[in-house]
């Protein structure tokens, strides 16, 4: 008997984390958000034993950590113009 052929648990996991249950926030919370997701990566990662999961895991926490300091930044900008 044949095993069922299906998506790896690599491509599995990397389809729930990128996955559109990922919801978009407004403002300040936007930025948390992603340090959240960052670090709920990195903890995926050091707890992965398949190698490339974990890279690609370290990758994405790295995508969600320069996504959230670059809102920070904006939202800096904005209120330094908006007091000036």
């Amino acid at each position: 008997m044949r095993a069922p052929t299906g998506p790896s648990v690599h491509e599995r996991l990397l389809d729930v984390i990128s996955g559109s249950w990922v919801s978009r926030r407004a403002g300040m919370e936007d930025a948390r958000f992603f340090h959240q997701q960052a670090n709920w990566c990195y903890q995926l990662a050091w707890q992965c034993f398949d190698l490339a999961v974990a890279h690609q895991l370290n990758t994405m926490g790295n995508e969600h950590t320069a996504k959230a300091r670059e809102l920070r930044s904006q939202e800096r900008k904005e209120r330094q113009m908006s007091d000036g």
